[in-house]
């Protein structure tokens, strides 16, 4: 594979729409349904799917392109997201976001004139961060609020740690939180593992946290999470990478099955 890209390539990847959104579905277990969706914006070019995301923005990055980047992953996922509402599946859609990006000038005004410029809503989307923003939460604290004044829902993925040792005030800024996929590979062999997932969803649950497992690639994973009371799972058990056709026919499917 041709790793040697250049910001050139990015641009005109993006000029001939060879970067694609791809999706993974979250299930809630007690309804049985898809309510939720995790998204990711992979370059679809023959030979550059597996081109790691840190790559891309390391070039995007050198030359004062990221905001841009991101502004067109968002405009592709609210595409979708109503294009999800027209054929009647309405449910929240998350969306990747890096620190870098959360501190960049200008980033909650160039977002928001995107929603002004569409008349979309961001109620229903939720901003998935990774869990090193809050080594540094008070520097982002500001766009933070901002963004969750304008209707945003904050997630944090890779979560994994005691909610207690957060400080309140971040606290009181998250809705949800994603486990490491690993955690799930590991419920249905690691019985250390189910203790400490059950002790993480006693304490998100706490906190009035949304907590999704990630990583359920088996059914004796799923038992595994069941066991220990989750409530809301992904992983490539249910689907992982699925493009927009593949996500429209699966929630097909699930209709047909009620």
């Amino acid at each position: 594979m041709d790793t040697d890209i250049s910001i050139d390539d990015i641009i005109n990847g993006v000029s001939k729409r060879e970067f694609e959104l791809r999706f993974a579905p979250q299930v809630d277990l007690a309804k049985g349904k898809v309510t939720g969706m995790s998204t990711n914006l992979i370059w679809a070019k023959n030979g550059y799917e597996s081109l790691t995301k840190s790559s891309i923005l390391g070039i995007l990055d050198r030359h004062n392109k990221r905001i841009g980047f991101f502004l067109y992953y968002l405009v592709q996922a609210l595409k979708a997201h109503s294009e999800l509402r027209r054929t009647g599946h309405q449910f929240p859609i998350s969306i990747a976001l890096r620190p870098s990006e959360l501190a960049s000038d200008g980033f909650f005004h160039a977002v928001a004139q995107v929603f002004n410029d569409s008349g979309a809503s961001a109620k229903d989307i939720i901003l998935q961060l990774p869990p090193t923003v809050l080594d540094d939460f008070y520097n982002h604290l500001g766009t933070l609020g901002k963004l969750i004044d304008f209707g945003f829902k904050i997630s944090i993925r890779d979560f994994y740690q005691d909610p207690n040792s957060l400080n309140k005030v971040s606290r009181k800024l998250i809705h949800e939180v994603i486990t490491p996929p690993a955690l799930g590979r590991r419920l249905s062999t690691n019985p250390k593992t189910q203790q400490n997932l059950s002790k993480l969803l006693n304490s998100t649950s706490e906190q009035g946290w949304r907590c999704v497992i990630d990583g359920i690639t088996t059914r004796a994973c799923l038992d595994a999470a069941k066991a220990q009371g989750a409530s809301n799972v992904q992983g490539e058990y249910f689907g992982e990478s699925l493009s927009l056709a593949a996500i429209q026919q699966l929630l097909l499917a699930h209709e047909a099955e009620d």
